[in-house]
């Protein structure tokens, strides 16, 4: 999965340029599979911006814009802005378990550092 997930980013970074000239619903795409692609690779920066650009409603990919930028804001240790973030991505999919992975993570990560 990790390699294939490559390989279609590398074919997205190529296209990249030529993004402007697409329509409009195949750019939402474009920005959407790529954040996703970003996502799986764990490169939560990139996937953020990916999902930024996107500018969808659609719930998944709001769901997976507020975990990407709680997840870059733990590892700048802002802990009560991740913390928002997740609660906000636990508003559209409360069912979702990862989210509490990353809730417990920053708890952690927030003791650790007051100690």
């Amino acid at each position: 999965m990790k390699r294939k997930t490559k390989a279609g980013l590398t074919l997205l970074d190529r296209i990249e340029g030529n993004v402007d000239e697409l329509k409009f619903d195949i750019q939402q795409l474009f920005h959407i599979f790529r954040g996703y692609g970003y996502m799986i690779k764990r490169k939560f920066e990139l996937a953020y911006e990916s999902y930024t650009k996107a500018k969808s409603t659609d719930n998944s990919s709001i769901f997976n814009k507020y975990i990407c930028s709680g997840v870059v804001k733990l590892k700048a240790k802002e802990h009560s802005e991740a913390l928002k973030l997740f609660s906000e991505a636990m508003k559209i999919f409360p069912d979702k378990k990862i989210i509490l992975v990353y809730q417990f993570a920053t708890y952690i990560s927030a003791y650790i550092i007051s100690k």
